[in-house]
């Protein structure tokens, strides 16, 4: 976001990360569970609603959150998925007149660096993602081909159809997922951050950051 708005020359803008790099773990997809509770996370704890975890001790759970340059990019699911075309028109009949559907497509295509060569053979997931974007979108090289075909055949037995890209379906229906991985890595904002940064304050003056902030409670002028 920082360097999207660092595009208008008229705005100066500064971006403040806490945390240092992240460890190599955070690029190895399926590690991220070793950054839970380290100092690579900001180790929150859910509020006891009465509702929801009440099979767990005092209805808490642990919510992991990125504490590190790229935050919890570098700890998620890497999991990519849209969202339905409905919640954006309602947000839109509701009044937000710049998240129509063509709106929100436009500006996922143009952050899209899709890379499965075999997918894009279909017409539609050609058409549908972007290639020139910061993100790179792939799918997950697996060794457990035989068990992933058993789940989304059982999957189809049940109703929800097996599509081979559930974005281009409009997230109905079930798929291999699209992930934010290129080359056997995570794709975090860490990836291009430290780069792009430097690059906007060399080009353009107008973007700084500042990186691996703990100043709890601090105020910055």
């Amino acid at each position: 976001m920082a360097n999207r708005l660092s595009e208008i020359k008229e705005w100066n803008i500064l971006l403040l990360e806490a945390g240092g790099d992240p460890p190599i773990e955070a690029s190895v997809p399926e590690l991220d569970g070793d950054l839970k509770l380290s100092k690579y996370d900001w180790q929150y704890l859910t509020t006891n609603d009465g509702v929801i975890d009440q099979s767990v001790i005092n209805g808490s759970v642990n919510w992991p959150r990125g504490k590190m340059i790229g935050g919890s990019s570098n700890m998620n699911g890497m999991v990519y998925v849209e969202g339905n075309d409905q919640d954006y028109q309602n947000w839109y009949n509701a009044g937000n007149l710049e998240w129509s559907v063509q709106d929100v497509r436009r500006c996922f295509k143009k952050s899209q660096s899709y890379q499965n060569q075999r997918l894009l053979q279909d017409e539609a997931i050609s058409k549908h993602y972007g290639r020139n974007g910061p993100l790179a979108l792939n799918i997950f090289n697996t060794t457990y081909r035989q068990v992933t075909e058993k789940i989304l055949k059982s999957w189809d037995d049940i109703g929800i159809k097996n599509v081979p890209d559930v974005n281009t379906a409009n997230v109905m229906g079930s798929s291999i997922v699209t992930a934010t991985a290129a080359n056997g890595a995570r794709q975090s904002s860490n990836h291009y951050e430290h780069k792009e940064i430097t690059s906007k304050v060399m080009s353009n003056g107008n973007m700084m950051a500042q990186l691996g902030l703990s100043n709890y409670g601090g105020c910055y002028k």
